[in-house]
């Protein structure tokens, strides 16, 4: 094996590492953003569920 071709396998080597940390870091903040999106939709789910039964009891008791 000569340099140049050690470089070459070097050269590809970090080239392919790069894409690999790449690929792992779009899917961890893809993950991470799918996560949070369902988190903030359960908590407005709750805080409406909460609201219309606030409505509901107050209409109840004032009659």
């Amino acid at each position: 094996m000569n340099v140049k071709s050690i470089a070459l396998f070097v050269a590809v080597l970090l080239v392919v590492l790069a894409v690999v940390s790449l690929v792992f870091r779009l899917l961890a903040g893809l993950a991470s953003g799918a996560f949070n999106l369902i988190l903030g939709v359960v908590v407005i789910v709750g805080l409406v569920a909460i609201v219309a039964w606030m409505f509901a009891y107050a209409k109840k008791k004032r009659k």
